[in-house]
């Protein structure tokens, strides 16, 4: 892909006020044709003229939706919800763009998709996993990602290329936006890889190399707190974590911590991994293969 494409992609990020520096490579998938439409939030009209003017210099085919946005709810970890209003209401100024590279018969069901559509029939539209549309039923009606796919997710040793939490702590993950249905997500896993390999096809080593290395951490999630922690090692049944080595998202209940690093007692059997300081208590996920990080 040219690099003229690229830099045109990033101007374009720093001109919206939606969509970030981890928004690349979902840009880079539609016009290699990886993925066939992208939805992109803008705040107002002078944001889909950006918009306009980038689609016609890289030749990508744009519409936007028939009604706008107005903020509904909000959770605890930030995230924003809302509801579809007519187009013709003025105290609302937000509203969706799709753009593809060819795909002019999804573009125009994109429009009013989510009106007419379910969750699962709008995401399914944007190329996310069937498995995970369906799921998102359920974050929609109020309960937290975190939790649902924490539920969802059996055991403690889970592969990077599913990992969701490094959105949360570090902004960025390989996949595109939106919830996997849980940590062991094979079809989430495969959209990583195919991203992961679109960034290296496009000079991008560095930024999904460092993409990939949020993703392959231990996280701790607690119930006012997400900590990542990078390196580690398992010793006979028990694992440890530099606490010198972590990211935050949330309270940091462990900035009084006693020592520079967590032991932490791991399950006999393939269970989930339970830890408890103070008064609360942290679920433990390894994104990593077991055997890759024994000591």
């Amino acid at each position: 892909m040219k690099t003229n494409f690229i830099q045109h992609a990033n101007k374009l990020i720093s001109e919206l006020s939606a969509i970030e520096e981890r928004h690349l490579l979902e840009i880079l998938a539609v016009k290699s044709g990886i993925k066939n439409l992208m939805r992109i939030h803008l705040a107002n009209q002078e944001e889909y003229q950006i918009l306009e003017s980038f689609c016609a210099k890289n030749s990508l085919h744009l519409a936007h939706s028939q009604f706008r946005l107005k903020l509904s709810w909000t959770n605890e970890i930030g995230d924003r919800f809302y509801e579809d209003v007519p187009w013709e209401d003025t105290s609302a100024e937000e509203f969706v763009a799709y753009l593809t590279k060819n795909d002019s018969m999804s573009l125009s069901r994109s429009v009013t998709i989510e009106m007419e559509g379910t969750h699962t029939e709008a995401g399914l539209l944007y190329g996310y996993p069937k498995c995970c549309c369906e799921n998102y039923e359920v974050i929609s009606n109020g309960e937290e990602w975190v939790e649902v796919l924490s539920k969802n997710s059996h055991g403690m040793f889970f592969s990077p290329w599913a990992n969701k939490l490094a959105y949360l702590v570090h902004g960025f993950t390989l996949f595109p936006d939106y919830f996997p249905c849980g940590y062991s997500c094979v079809s989430t896993m495969e959209l990583s890889k195919k991203y992961f390999k679109l960034g290296l096809e496009c000079g991008l080593e560095a930024f999904v190399q460092m993409q990939f290395d949020f993703m392959s951490r231990t996280y701790l999630v607690g119930p006012d707190s997400v900590f990542s922690f990078e390196g580690g090692w398992v010793d006979d049944g028990v694992l440890h974590l530099c606490l010198l080595n972590r990211g935050i998202f949330g309270i940091d209940r462990l900035r009084d911590y006693p020592g520079d690093h967590l032991s932490i007692l791991l399950p006999k059997k393939d269970d989930s991994c339970f830890w408890n300081w103070g008064d609360t208590t942290y679920r433990v996920f390894v994104f990593k293969d077991v055997q890759d990080f024994k000591h």
